[in-house]
C-alpha cells in the first residue's frame, strides 16, 4: 500500500505524462488521500488538437482551437482489504475515456525502477465469470428465436415473419447460477440452461424440448442478480457471466422555474456508492471480505505520505503496457 501511495504522491507536480504515440493526450496526478485501508486519488486527463465550438442553448460561448487543452478529472479508489491477497482498483470512465492504461504504466514503470525485485500484476476484472465464490441469482431466461435467413436450412428461419418470436422463463424463486455449470464448475452448461424449458413446454402441450430449440439456433439471455442487488443480463455462449460494469448516472438539477433540468456530474458520494456496489459483488473472492465495501471512502487529508529522497518517478517510452491490463 505504501509503495502505491508513494508512487502517486511522488508523481504529483511531475510534468504531464503522455504516451509516445498519442502526445495530444496528457495525464497528471491531481490529488491523493490515504488512510490505513484506502487510497483515493484523482487524475486529470488533458486533450488537445480539436477545433470545436461550445454553445449554451444555441448561443456560442467559446470557440476551442487546436492549441486549447480540455481537462477532465477522473476519480479513483484503491482499497486494501484486511488479510486480503489483492488490492482492488476502481476507476471512473467518462464516455469512452479513462485513465486505467495510464495508471498501469505509471505504477509498473516506477515500481520496477525503484524495486527491481518487485513484480506488478494488474489484471482487469471484466465479468463475473472470473469470480468463483460469488452467489449469482438467476431470475429469468429469455429464449430468442433466430430471425435471419439461413441458406443451409440448419436453423429455424423467421426472416419473412412480421415480428420476432421469443419465450421467457421466469423462476418463482431465483436459482443459483452455479446450479447450471458443467462438471468442472467453470463454464455454464447449455444443455442444463435449455432444459429449464422442458417442464413448461410439456405442461402446455408443446411437442418439443429445450435441447431441440438449442439445436435450431435459439439463443438464451440470462438475467441475474448480483450480491449488491444490481441486475445484469448476458447471452449464453457469448459470455460466461455478466459484465462487472457499473453506470454512474448523471443527476438532474432543477433550474429556477422548476420545469427544466440540467445534467451535471455525479457527486463524490454517488461515485463511492457505485464503488461499494462493485466491491460487494466481488466479495468472497481474492481474500476480499464482505466488510471491504466500507473502505470505499475519501480519507481525511491528515495522513501524510512520506516519499523516500531516493525515489524515482519513471515513465518509460515507448509504451509497453501488458495488453490485458488496461
Amino acid at each position: 500500500m505504501d509503495l502505491l501511495a508513494q508512487t502517486l504522491v511522488a508523481s504529483k507536480g511531475h510534468k504531464p505524462f503522455a504516451f509516445a504515440k498519442k502526445d495530444d493526450t496528457t495525464f497528471v496526478i491531481a490529488s491523493v488521500f490515504k488512510d490505513s485501508q484506502t487510497i483515493y486519488f484523482t487524475v486529470t486527463q488533458g486533450s488537445k488538437g480539436i477545433e470545436s465550438r461550445i454553445d449554451d442553448n444555441g448561443k456560442i460561448v467559446f470557440e476551442r482551437k487546436t492549441g486549447h487543452t480540455e481537462h477532465i478529472d477522473f476519480r479513483n479508489v484503491v482499497i486494501f482489504p484486511a488479510h486480503g491477497k489483492f488490492a482492488v482498483l476502481l476507476t471512473e470512465r467518462i464516455g469512452n475515456r479513462g485513465v486505467a492504461s495510464f495508471l498501469v504504466k505509471l505504477i509498473s514503470d516506477t515500481l520496477r525502477q525503484n524495486f527491481h525485485e518487485v513484480t506488478t500484476v494488474i489484471k482487469a476484472l471484466t465479468t463475473a465469470a472470473d469470480l468463483k465464490n460469488t452467489n449469482l441469482a438467476l431470475r429469468s431466461l429469455d429464449f430468442q428465436f433466430p430471425d435471419k435467413n439461413d441458406p443451409s436450412a440448419k436453423l429455424m428461419d423467421l426472416s419473412n415473419a412480421d415480428g420476432s418470436f421469443s419465450l421467457r422463463w421466469r423462476f418463482r424463486k431465483a436459482r443459483k447460477l452455479s446450479n447450471y455449470t458443467d462438471a468442472t464448475g467453470a463454464k455454464l452448461d447449455a444443455d442444463k440452461i435449455f432444459a429449464v424449458l422442458n417442464p413448461g413446454l410439456a405442461a402446455n402441450g408443446l411437442e418439443t424440448s429445450g435441447e431441440r430449440l438449442k439445436e435450431l439456433g435459439v439463443t438464451a439471455d440470462l438475467h441475474v442478480t448480483l450480491p449488491s442487488g444490481n441486475h445484469r443480463s448476458f447471452t449464453l455462449g457469448m459470455d460466461e457471466g455478466p459484465a462487472l460494469a457499473y453506470t454512474l448516472e448523471p443527476k438532474l438539477k432543477p433550474t429556477g422555474d422548476g420545469t427544466v433540468a440540467d445534467r451535471f456530474k455525479p457527486e463524490d458520494d454517488d461515485f463511492l456508492a457505485v464503488c461499494k456496489d462493485a466491491v460487494s459483488d466481488v466479495a468472497g473472492n481474492f481474500g476480499i471480505g464482505t466488510s471491504s465495501a466500507t473502505y470505499c471512502v475519501i480519507p481525511d487529508p491528515g495522513e501524510e505520505v512520506v516519499v523516500p529522497s531516493t525515489w524515482k518517478v519513471v515513465w518509460n517510452v515507448p509504451d509497453h503496457i501488458v495488453p490485458d491490463s488496461a
